[in-house]
């Protein structure tokens, strides 16, 4: 019957499609939307990958800098204690000075 439809339909060009047609159609359509939708996603996902890359390469630089304040910092505090064990010392002799006069 169908077989029927279809001759019938391929004479007339004003008549609706057969049924497989439609159905081909359609399904061309969404594979076609399904595509683009894909496409569109995997460009978001490259965009987003990009964006966390430079994120992270800038959250790099930043510990980075705070890596070389700290080990700045570190060799001032070392030269602070180094003075004030060397006041200390000096302070000790000036008392001992002091006291055996």
């Amino acid at each position: 019957m169908s077989e029927n439809n279809t001759e019938l339909n391929n004479g007339d060009p004003t008549s609706p499609l057969s049924f497989e047609e439609f159905v081909r159609q359609h399904l061309t359509g969404i594979s076609t939307r399904l595509d683009s939708v894909e496409n569109s996603l995997r460009q978001e996902m490259v965009d987003r990958f990009l964006q966390l890359s430079r994120q992270i390469l800038e959250v790099n630089n930043n510990v980075a800098k705070i890596d070389e304040r700290v080990e700045d910092i570190d060799y001032k505090l070392d030269d602070f204690i180094k003075e004030q064990i060397r006041m200390k010392r000096e302070w000790r002799e000036f008392q001992e000075r002091q006291t055996a006069q």
